[in-house]
């Protein structure tokens, strides 16, 4: 901050500003009023460049040479003096200019003394500039350009007092009007010959400013100086009044160069300053907390990463780069291949090819994990390379392990001794039997079996619930009272069923049915002559198909046909050309003959997925 006293009334006041601030400032004290000069305006940049100006301690100043450490020039004269004040020639270690003028005016400048660059090796001629001679060395913080200085600037910065090169001594020969401003930083432009309105002086663009070059082409009590109206080299005589524009080096010291390592498991950079700012590849970003910064994918392209910690815009400028971290490229994706689940709900699926270096996970999982690669749920799933120490993770291979087929039932036989209907059924399942036509002689009598309770053991058709175990059942037979076989015409007041020329009618009152029947919870088709049908049936009156067992009973549910796998509705009609939902949940589609679809099939003009048991996947 730059504090302001101000002494009233035996009281002292103090006022803060903190740096870079510029405009007018008020304090009031009793029944005065104190307008304060704020022209402190440091350029935000924590490098100087060259050609650019700033104000800090009341003045302008102009950019000779930019960076880390740069020379700087009062931008106009700021001050007047004698060069020395006696009418002989000086040297300027011993010049009144520079012990007391340039030390006076250093005195006042707070803000860039806590900048300023002391050089060791300012070097001046010691003798005319024309004559031969020797060069002397001083040690200055605030100094005044030599002639070489002010007409190379900008072309050959060797030249330059601090620089670390000898000042230039060829250019001696010729007039003054010969050095002209064509090609020189100082002269580049009219604020650098306008003179302010320094005491004395009057704001006069004329006036003329002190070198600290001693006469430039004979060895007389003259110093040089430049020719503010016409922008060339002078003399003038040491005891004259001249303009002063001081010259200072400054710094911005640097940042300390990163340092950064590669964390290839996190894919960050390490061991960098917490919340700092930085440029990596000249693109900016800020370290987090931890110090560590996300390393983008566009880097990893096996070269060198340019990493830059920059300054605070106050103290420090850009560091040096660091340039020694290598990003490699990404590996890439491993050969790896799924294998699906054997039977749905199983969650037996693997993933094949997989090594110890490599880690998975579920697609839209977070966190990656080694083992195992066997007992796998259906799903999508990444197999990627772990990072190492000195590669990241590979890029990730895409495996799918589809899920199984829907595991075949338990079914249990049924053995039917005398009749139809020998097959093997699913526990709970309705099993309908049939008994055979009785020889001559015989007629039917009843059903039996080892476990089964009969719906109606006295019938000839009758059924049963599969219980869960094999079972035989069996039908019998007795004399025929009567002594007579099987009569295609039975009398008028028989009722039911009647097999005779191994056919199945039944009877009402006599009367042979056609059409449908209803039978003990049952339905069954007889065709136009009275006959029982089997197998597939389209009743015209309805436009659909049934599906008749062997025992002539109409089916419902799921029926598989000559390899096919048909649904019939709650009524026995063939659902077809229809998407049908199952009680499991599970969409399945019937096409137009009402066969289950699997694979890959176009529906609507849309292609779908079915498994094998007909199960929609998508």
């Amino acid at each position: 901050t730059k504090e302001v006293v101000a002494n009233t009334n035996d009281k002292t006041y103090k006022v803060s500003f903190p740096a870079g601030a510029v405009g007018t400032a008020t304090l009031t004290v009793g029944s005065y009023i104190i307008t304060f000069n704020l022209t402190v305006n440091v350029p935000a940049a924590t490098t100087l460049h060259q050609g650019e100006t700033f104000a800090a301690d009341g003045y302008e100043w102009r950019v000779l040479i930019g960076g880390a450490e740069s020379l700087i020039i009062a931008e106009h004269i700021i001050a007047t003096s004698q060069f020395h004040g006696a009418a002989s020639y000086p040297k300027w270690s011993d010049s009144f200019v520079r012990n007391t003028t340039l030390a006076n005016l250093f005195n006042d400048l707070e803000f860039l003394e806590t900048r300023v660059i002391i050089k060791n090796d300012i070097m001046t001629r010691d003798t005319a500039y024309a004559a031969s001679g020797s060069f002397e060395t001083t040690t200055d913080s605030i100094f005044l350009l030599g002639i070489e200085e002010a007409f190379y600037a900008g072309e050959d910065d060797a030249a330059i007092a601090g620089s670390g090169g000898t000042p230039i001594s060829n250019a001696t020969t010729g007039t003054s009007t010969e050095r002209t401003n064509g090609n020189t930083v100082i002269f580049a432009d009219g604020y650098a010959r306008s003179a302010t309105d320094v005491s004395g002086l009057g704001s006069n663009s004329w006036w003329n400013w002190w070198l600290r070059s001693p006469n430039y082409d004979s060895a007389t009590s003259n110093a040089s100086m430049v020719n503010q109206s016409e922008g060339y080299i002078a003399n003038w005589g040491v005891n004259k009044v001249v303009g002063i524009r001081p010259a200072l080096w400054i710094n911005f010291p640097k940042e300390a160069a990163p340092t950064a390592l590669i964390n290839y498991e996190s894919e960050t950079l390490t061991g960098l300053a917490p919340n700092a700012a930085y440029l990596f590849n000249g693109e900016d970003g800020t370290a987090d907390a931890d110090g560590t910064y996300p390393i983008d994918s566009d880097w990893m392209d096996g070269s060198a990463l340019a990493i830059i910690k920059k300054g605070d815009e106050i103290n420090t400028s850009d560091s040096e780069p660091q340039n020694d971290l290598i990003i490699p490229v990404r590996l890439d994706a491993p050969n790896v291949s799924g294998v699906n689940e054997t039977v749905i709900g199983k969650n037996d699926g693997k993933i094949t090819g997989y090594t110890a270096d490599m880690e998975y996970k579920l697609a839209d999982a977070l966190n990656w994990t080694s083992t195992p690669i066997t007992g796998l749920a259906p799903g999508n799933y990444e197999v990627r390379l772990k990072a190492t120490n000195s590669d990241f993770a590979s890029a990730a291979a895409s495996v799918t392990i589809s899920a199984g087929a829907a595991p075949a039932p338990t079914t249990y036989a049924v053995t039917v001794t005398g009749g139809s209907g020998s097959a093997s059924y699913e526990a709970g399942a309705t099993v309908t039997i049939t008994a055979n036509a009785a020889e001559d002689g015989k007629v039917f009598d009843t059903w039996t079996s080892d476990g089964v309770t009969f719906a109606d053991p006295s019938s000839l058709a009758t059924s049963f619930t599969m219980p869960a175990k094999a079972v035989t059942v069996t039908a019998n037979y007795k004399d025929d009272p009567s002594g007579g076989g099987d009569d295609p015409n039975p009398p008028a007041t028989d009722n039911g069923w009647i097999y005779a020329n191994s056919i199945w009618k039944f009877f009402i009152d006599g009367v042979a049915q056609t059409g449908w029947v209803y039978d003990q919870s049952t339905w069954y088709y007889l065709n136009a002559d009275g006959i029982m049908q089997t197998g597939w049936v389209y009743d015209q009156s309805d436009k659909a198909w049934y599906y008749l067992a062997g025992n002539g009973a109409m089916k419902t549910g799921w029926v598989k046909d000559d390899g096919d796998w048909y649904y019939l509705a709650g009524n026995g009609a063939m659902v077809a050309n229809k998407w049908f939902h199952d009680t499991d949940g599970s969409w399945y589609y019937l096409s137009g003959n009402g066969k289950m679809l699997t694979g890959k099939q176009n529906v609507g003009g849309k292609v779908y997925s079915f498994k094998t048991n007909g199960m929609w996947i998508g």
